[in-house]
């Protein structure tokens, strides 16, 4: 009976730990540990500048549109899987940026890398790694560092 209680015992616990693998996205703002599965992701045509964009924002907390982590990048293709950095045209004239807004105090990003490992243009998902760090629009001496970011199975609309 004891070793079957155990076992019981150590699924449960196999399963709780499975679930921190399953969030949508991680990464650690200034040092302090971020997941979960609030997101929105778009993906947009324009097809008068022949650009297509992609825009996604990872809530903090519950889902709200004032506090999030955003990742967007843009060029004249379908966007593929590589290493894209800001502050440069990358490959296909890709542009990569990054923003943070919290509760209505906006950070652009000064230096980042976006790295897309994977993307199924059927199901309409990406997956991920990122880091970055923004600037306080206002005050330049109030920054943020996002690092260890990672997303996967991120599904995204198109519009």
């Amino acid at each position: 009976m004891k070793k079957y209680l155990a076992l019981l015992l150590g699924l449960c616990l196999i399963a709780g730990c499975k679930k921190d693998l399953n969030y949508n996205y991680a990464f650690n703002l200034n040092g302090v540990a971020e997941r979960g599965d609030n997101y929105s992701a778009t993906y947009h045509f324009d097809t008068v500048a022949g650009l297509q964009e992609f825009v996604a924002n990872f809530y903090i907390g519950n889902i709200s549109d004032t506090n999030y982590v955003q990742i967007s990048f843009s060029g004249n293709h379908y966007i593929l899987p590589g290493t894209y950095y800001t502050g440069i045209i990358n490959p296909g004239n890709t542009v990569c940026s990054f923003a943070y807004n919290n509760f209505h105090t906006y950070y652009s990003n000064v230096t980042g890398i976006l790295q897309v490992v994977q993307i199924d243009t059927v199901g309409r998902s990406l997956k991920g790694n990122f880091q970055f760090k923004a600037v306080n629009n206002v005050n330049n001496a109030d920054s943020v560092v996002v690092s260890n970011g990672s997303f996967e199975s991120v599904k995204y609309q198109i519009e």
